[in-house]
This record gives C-alpha cells, sequence and structure tokens, in this order.
C-alpha cells in the first residue's frame, strides 16, 4: 500500500451527541482525522439528526 493511502491505519477519530438547545433531540456527529507523518492531513465530519422515533442513546 503506497504511503499516504487512504486505506492506511493512520487516523482517528471522535463522536458524540450535540444538542442546539436542551430541548433539541439532538444530532450524532462524527470526526475523523487521517494523520500524515505526525500532521494532520485531511479532516472529515458527518452528522444526523436523531429522528423521534430513536433514543439518541442507541444510535451510538
Amino acid at each position: 500500500m503506497a504511503a499516504g493511502s487512504c486505506c492506511a491505519p493512520v487516523g482517528c477519530g471522535s463522536h458524540g451527541i450535540t444538542r442546539l438547545t436542551p430541548d433539541h433531540r439532538g444530532a450524532v456527529v462524527m470526526d475523523i482525522w487521517r494523520i500524515q507523518d505526525g500532521l494532520l492531513a485531511e479532516h472529515w465530519d458527518v452528522g444526523q439528526q436523531v429522528p423521534d422515533d430513536i433514543s439518541p442513546d442507541d444510535m451510538l
């Protein structure tokens, strides 16, 4: 595999639930980073609103 390939195990990420207000159902968000040569090379983030029929805890 070539150095810097997107399939190389050189990344990390975090996830959680964010709420805009206390009564907001929230959204599950995830950040993903690709590290190359000890430096941040790329960052991606994704998110999905918590549906009304699902508990936020069931989405993690």
